[in-house]
């Protein structure tokens, strides 16, 4: 995952390489943290502070891995996992793939 234009990594906005078979960190680690907090009430619908998540947003687009710690927010690292896989220029199950996840 590139930057359009230069060689820095970028994981928002950049596509997911679809022939390597491994998850983007930031999607693992993210839902590695939110499986603690299933119980959550609004988890994935009561929003996240957007600045805090544009912070974490920077943090992973300038290649560093932000901890995700007791004193994050839950509401906040699902926003930032909704951000991303919005942000995808092609969604996870992708345009070309998509007749056979409907004809399964």
């Amino acid at each position: 995952m590139f930057r359009r234009g230069g060689n820095k990594k970028q994981y928002f906005g950049s596509p997911v390489d679809q022939n390597s078979g491994v998850v983007p960190t930031l999607i693992s680690r993210s839902v590695d943290f939110l499986n603690q907090y299933l119980e959550e009430p609004g988890l994935f619908r009561i929003s996240g502070q957007q600045g805090v998540i544009n912070e974490i947003r920077a943090q992973w687009d300038k290649g560093q891995s932000p901890t995700f710690d007791a004193k994050t927010s839950p509401h906040n690292v699902a926003g930032l996992l909704k951000l991303y896989l919005r942000e995808m220029p092609e969604p996870l199950f992708t345009h070309a793939r998509y007749p056979l996840f409907i004809d399964s």
